[in-house]
């Protein structure tokens, strides 16, 4: 119940948390294309 009050530092930490991984994803798909061509 306690996360419901300081909604903020947790939704943000796990938003930052999967930009990061999303980005790194997207990074890691992008150089196997330029490989593969």
């Amino acid at each position: 119940e306690y996360s419901y009050v300081t909604p903020g530092l947790g939704l943000g930490s796990a938003l930052s948390l999967a930009g990061w991984l999303v980005t790194i994803s997207l990074f890691i798909i992008f150089r196997r294309k330029k490989n593969t061509n």
